[in-house]
């Protein structure tokens, strides 16, 4: 048996759940500064992003890529990871087509919190890490509480 919650007062729970999907997705496009990566045949890959007290490491998956087909840049705050991947259907019938392929453009604003010119990359099995260390008036400071 096979029960749902309904809040009190809603006779069709899921009529407006469509609705609701796409006007988040177009709002959060709404929101998002230009040039993010969702332009018209630009993929975004999906990217974790950590923070630590003197960097930022980002992960982005980036399955057949080739590290020369990266590239990545600092400027105006913002860190540009782009590049493409390279697909070649030779001629087949496809019925289903899920992997994404051509450019792509991935864009991570910072300010001016960190330091480029530490910036470091590497590729490894299709995982493409970043470490982004912070500038020295970035970093934490922990400040001790004294009493009197």
């Amino acid at each position: 048996m096979e029960t749902t919650l309904t809040p009190f007062g809603v006779r069709y729970p899921h009529l407006f759940d469509t609705f609701r999907q796409e006007m988040d997705r177009i709002m959060s496009r709404f929101w998002e500064p230009e040039g993010t990566g969702r332009e018209e045949g630009v993929y975004t890959p999906p990217l974790n992003l950590a923070e630590f007290d003197d960097r930022y490491e980002l992960w982005l998956d980036l399955p057949g890529v080739q590290k020369d087909a990266i590239d990545i840049e600092y400027k105006n705050g913002q860190l540009w990871i782009s590049g493409k991947r390279d697909w070649n259907p030779e001629g087949r019938e496809w019925r289903r087509i899920e992997c994404p392929h051509g450019e792509f453009r991935r864009i991570v604003s910072f300010g001016r919190s960190v330091t480029p010119d530490g910036v470091e990359a590497e590729l490894h099995d299709g995982v493409l890490h970043v470490v982004v260390p912070k500038a020295k008036e970035a970093t934490t400071k922990h400040i001790q509480v004294k009493a009197r």
